[in-house]
């Protein structure tokens, strides 16, 4: 019964996002727009600053 729920805790575990490559390069993805995003904010808070 013991090796039943470790098996299933596995298998859980290893459905998540981030364990095939598609999830990976989703996620990696979404930190490079959100890098993006705030390279823009801080961009325009420098013109505006500068102005």
């Amino acid at each position: 019964m013991k090796k039943l729920a470790i098996i299933i805790l596995l298998s859980l575990a290893a459905c998540g996002r981030a364990s095939s490559p598609e999830g990976r390069s989703k996620i990696r993805d979404e930190n490079i727009q959100q890098q993006i995003e705030d390279l823009r904010i801080k961009t325009m808070l420098y013109v505006i600053v500068s102005v």
